[in-house]
């Protein structure tokens, strides 16, 4: 297997690009033939993919099995409390681990207690370590321009030097927006996911040109990944193989890569 291998769905709306992308994505989940360890984040941006996994469990699919033996783990999660309408575990119970009648065994979630952040933290990576200290499959999103640059501007934007060592979840902040604080896979985590998953929606062309192209211009965007990737230990002997599948309704066309 090359150690990067990159595939594009473009649709018109993400609902349609994601319907593109299913054949491919649920084949590429076949080839896990064990528990499958998943990282997510939440939002409207990757709903319609949430939803297209919701309707193969409904209609039995052959994809069923699979969609079963899916262990859901902290991928990105604000550090709120689990009431708030900030919390991504609220979003994802109503978008994803209800339609998808996940069961709370196959669930790892970050829960985050104010008064103690640090407890939950060590907590949360203990889990991490019993699971092996990996995801084999990463989920992540870019929303509106409006919305900020979230969960991947987070540990690919102006924080990713002080966090590139890191092997287990992080605390990161970003932006001026409230709430700053996240807790989040690191980038070495990430880029080590056999498959991931990245979901952009339109209005973010500016971080398409950044994923495909590691420009200056573009430097604190998250086409950091390519450069960091290459620097990872083994990716030269191809001993980290890597499968990025970028949906999107922004057009990728033009977008090269090499």
């Amino acid at each position: 297997m090359e150690k990067r291998q990159f595939q594009a769905f473009y649709g018109e709306t993400m609902a349609k690009a994601v319907a593109l992308a299913m054949p491919v994505i649920l084949e590429a989940l076949w080839k896990f033939k064990w528990t499958i360890r998943v990282g997510t984040c939440a939002g409207s941006t990757v709903r319609p993919f949430f939803d297209a996994l919701a309707k193969e469990r409904q209609v039995g699919t052959p994809w069923d099995d699979v969609i079963r033996r899916l262990i859901f783990m902290t991928g990105d999660e604000r550090v709120v409390e689990p009431t708030s309408p900030a919390c991504n575990l609220g979003a994802l119970g109503r978008d994803l681990f209800g339609p998808l009648r996940v069961s709370d065994d196959h669930i790892e979630w970050f829960r985050f207690d104010e008064e103690a952040e640090d407890s939950g933290l060590a907590e949360l990576n203990g889990r991490f370590r019993k699971r092996g200290g990996a995801v084999d499959v990463n989920i992540a999103a870019l929303g509106p321009r409006d919305a900020g640059f979230g969960h991947f501007y987070s540990i690919f934007g102006p924080v990713l030097d002080q966090i590139w060592d890191a092997t287990e979840y992080v605390l990161v902040e970003q932006g001026e927006k409230e709430p700053r604080r996240r807790v989040t896979l690191p980038p070495k985590v990430v880029l080590a996911a056999p498959l991931n998953l990245v979901f952009v929606s339109k209005g973010r062309e500016d971080v398409l040109r950044a994923f495909f192209e590691d420009s200056a211009q573009f430097a604190d965007c998250p086409g950091r990944m390519l450069r960091y990737y290459d620097a990872l230990p083994g990716t030269a002997k191809g001993k980290l193989p890597l499968r990025t599948i970028l949906v999107s309704d922004c057009d990728p066309s033009g977008f090269v890569v090499e």
